[in-house]
C-alpha cells in the first residue's frame, strides 16, 4: 500500500480541512437511512460486543500476520436493508483492510 507523504498547513488550513470532513460526513449520513444507525447506543453495543469476540483482523490473520480489528464490518454490504443492518453476519477488520480490500472488493461485485 502506497505511503501517503505529509505536508504542512497552517492551522486555518487545518481548521477548514476539519469541517470540511464535518460537512461531508453530515451530508452523507442525511442522505442514508441507515447511515444514522452506527451512531446509535445499539450499533455501538453490537460493534463493542465484536471486537471483544474477535479482536484481530481476520484479513490480516489470513495474510498471516497479526493486527488489532477496530471495526465491526458487515459480511454482507446491507445495501440500506434495516433488518440485514441489524442481523447480518459481521466481521472484525483493522482500517487498512475495511477501507482497502473490503471496499474494492464489494466495488468489484457491484461491477460484475
Amino acid at each position: 500500500m502506497p505511503v501517503r507523504i505529509g505536508f504542512f498547513r497552517t492551522a486555518s488550513q487545518q481548521r477548514a480541512s476539519d469541517e470540511a470532513k464535518r460537512d461531508y460526513e453530515r451530508r452523507r449520513t442525511a442522505e442514508s437511512a441507515t447511515r444514522r444507525l452506527y451512531w446509535t447506543a445499539r450499533w455501538r453495543a453490537i460493534s463493542k460486543d465484536q471486537l471483544v469476540r474477535e479482536p484481530l483482523c481476520i484479513m490480516c490473520l489470513d495474510e498471516g500476520t497479526v493486527t488489532a480489528a477496530t471495526i465491526c464490518d458487515h459480511v454482507i454490504p446491507h445495501r440500506g436493508d434495516i433488518d440485514l443492518f441489524w442481523n447480518g453476519a459481521r466481521q472484525s477488520l483493522c482500517v487498512s483492510h475495511h477501507s482497502s480490500a473490503k471496499q474494492a472488493a464489494e466495488h468489484a461485485a457491484d461491477a460484475g
